[in-house]
């Protein structure tokens, strides 16, 4: 489903300088440039790892209809739906609901997402089965969450994603300087691994984000 960003985030960096300037215990300001640089990074894997956005945004998307009532938007979660047409026809807001948020399904109330038509020889009309023919339906709608850093707002985002960032960050900078290619060392009888990562993701903040994963079928 083709999908545009009409109004970018504000801020979509999963945590804030102050909060990781106060989880390292630092108060000079001589590191900051690498400490955002570092959130960034953090925030651009972890989108990268759970195949979905996080930070609120306007988007406009095209779909084409199911035939059936209900249909699951690419973004989550849902938060309000300030436009919708089918073939260029604008479609009245009592026809519809967001039936779950968080799944990002919206329903069509007493109809269906009605099916894209061709016409056959330029003569006849008929329907196309689901994920054929063109995108007739558009629905522009607010989705994601406030992240710590944004202004537009109190924060939405959910504690545990944020944590995943602090530990990817806190990984980021205690490291800098080790040698990447480096998994252990041994220091007399004393041996240390350096690099327990998934996907360049700490593991502890890995395991927190499997629920937030998103895999294309």
């Amino acid at each position: 489903m083709p999908l545009t960003v009409t109004v970018p985030a504000v801020n979509s960096e999963l945590t804030s300088l102050i909060r990781i300037k106060g989880e390292l215990e630092i108060t000079a300001s001589t590191d900051d440039p690498q400490l955002v640089d570092n959130i960034r990074e953090a925030s651009a894997l972890i989108k990268a790892y759970c195949g979905r956005d996080f930070a609120r945004e306007t988007v406009t998307e095209t779909f084409v209809g199911s035939g059936m009532v209900d249909v699951c938007l690419t973004r989550t979660p849902i938060i309000s739906v300030s436009a919708l047409s089918y073939d260029g026809t604008t479609i009245g807001s009592t026809t519809f609901e967001i039936q779950d948020s968080e799944a990002g399904i919206l329903r069509r109330i007493d109809n269906i997402w009605t099916n894209s038509e061709y016409r056959r020889q330029n003569i006849e009309r008929y329907a196309l089965p689901s994920g054929a023919g063109k995108n007739n339906w558009s629905v522009t709608y607010v989705s994601g969450y406030i992240t710590p850093g944004s202004t537009s707002g109190q924060r939405t985002l959910p504690f545990d994603i944020e944590r995943a960032c602090i530990e990817t960050v806190k990984s980021f900078y205690l490291r800098r300087g080790d040698d990447p290619r480096l998994k252990h060392q041994r220091t007399g009888d004393a041996s240390e691994t350096l690099f327990d990562t998934v996907h360049g993701l700490p593991a502890t903040a890995e395991s927190i984000l499997r629920n937030w994963r998103r895999i294309s079928i």
